[in-house]
C-alpha cells in the first residue's frame, strides 16, 4: 500500500497550495492553480493546475510543471493516483526504509479526523472520500501501535 499525505498549505502571505507527500519515495508535489486569474490558490474542480516536485526538500524536474491538456480538470479525489502515476512513469524508486521521526500518535489521529470532517462539513470532500481518508488515517495509527508493540 502506498502512503500518501495530502494537506492544504497556507503561507500567510496569500499563497496557498496543496501538498501531496509520498514518504516511501520522499517526494512532495506542491500543487497550485495554473489559471492566471487565480494565482497561488489551491485548485478546485475544473481549474488548470501545475506543480513543483521536490525530493527531500530539493526541487527536481524543474521548478514548475504545468499539466497537459488531458489533465485540465483538477479532481481532488484522483490527485493521489495522478501523482503516483507520475512517480512511476518517471521511474522513481521507493526508499529502502522509511524513516519516521515521530510515530502517528492518538493526537495526530484526532487532528486528522477533525480536518477530514471539517472538509466534509464544508463540502470540500464527499462522504466516500472522507471515509477513505479517515480509514487510511486509522490504519496508519494502528500500524504505529503495532510497531511500538514489537
Amino acid at each position: 500500500m502506498t502512503i500518501c499525505k495530502i494537506e492544504e498549505q497556507y503561507t500567510g502571505g496569500g499563497c496557498e497550495h496543496l501538498s501531496v507527500y509520498f514518504p516511501e519515495y520522499n517526494l512532495e508535489f506542491t500543487i497550485m492553480c495554473a489559471d492566471e486569474s487565480k494565482p497561488n490558490d489551491i485548485p478546485q474542480n475544473g481549474e488548470k493546475w501545475c506543480f513543483n516536485l521536490s525530493n527531500g526538500g530539493t526541487w527536481i524536474d524543474g521548478d514548475y510543471i504545468e499539466t497537459s491538456a488531458t489533465q485540465h480538470d483538477f479532481k481532488r479525489d484522483t490527485i493521489q493516483a495522478w501523482c503516483e502515476g507520475y512517480i512511476i512513469a518517471k521511474g522513481y524508486q521507493k526508499n529502502e526504509e522509511i524513516e519516521v521521526s515521530e510515530p502517528y500518535i492518538l493526537e495526530d489521529l484526532h487532528q486528522s479526523i477533525n480536518d477530514i470532517y471539517a472538509q466534509y462539513d464544508d463540502g470540500k470532500l464527499d462522504r466516500i472520500n472522507a471515509n477513505e481518508l479517515a480509514k487510511r488515517c486509522a490504519l496508519a495509527f494502528v500500524a504505529t501501535l503495532e510497531d511500538v508493540a514489537e
